[in-house]
């Protein structure tokens, strides 16, 4: 399983190059959103984003073999690699924790603000689920990957 998930990790970052451009949201379109609008925002993602569940340590071998290095011992486990192409056209890929991965993927399937953070809620109930989830939107939007928010309010930038 492991050489697939370094092969599937190459050709996502070659899939990240190769998306379509779309347009990226600053911070500043995130801090203009009304606080009676946050709990019905959503999210549109750029088109270069993709999240993948890969055998852990497929990033570390993939770059040990890019680099012409011993590759690493297979680890068991699993990571979650999100990869994207940055503003200045570089495919870029980062780990996320279980947390971050499903609040992209309820993101990315249209669930607004408020039910991202329920769903945190329920995977660590001890956690400020909202500040946890403005914490991955701050990141989305440094990141360049969110492209569009809308709200039931009819709000769409």
């Amino acid at each position: 399983m492991q050489a697939i998930d370094v092969a599937r990790f190459e050709r996502a970052l070659a899939n990240a190059f190769d998306a379509a451009d779309g347009p990226r949201l600053s911070l500043e379109t995130l801090a203009s959103v009304d606080a009676t609008s946050w709990p019905t925002v959503s999210f549109a993602f750029h088109p270069s984003w993709e999240l993948l569940d890969l055998a852990a340590g497929a990033a570390a071998r993939y770059e040990a073999a890019r680099d012409g290095e011993e590759l690493p011992p297979i680890e068991a486990g699993e990571d979650h690699v999100l990869f994207w192409r940055s503003a200045d056209s570089q495919s870029s890929y980062r780990m996320v924790a279980p947390e971050e991965r499903l609040a992209l993927i309820e993101a990315a399937a249209g669930k607004s603000f408020a039910e991202i953070c329920s769903l945190l809620q329920f995977f660590d109930p001890s956690e400020n689920t909202s500040v946890v989830a403005g914490q991955f939107l701050a990141q989305w939007f440094a990141d360049g990957l969110v492209a569009r928010l809308s709200s039931e309010d009819g709000v769409s930038r």
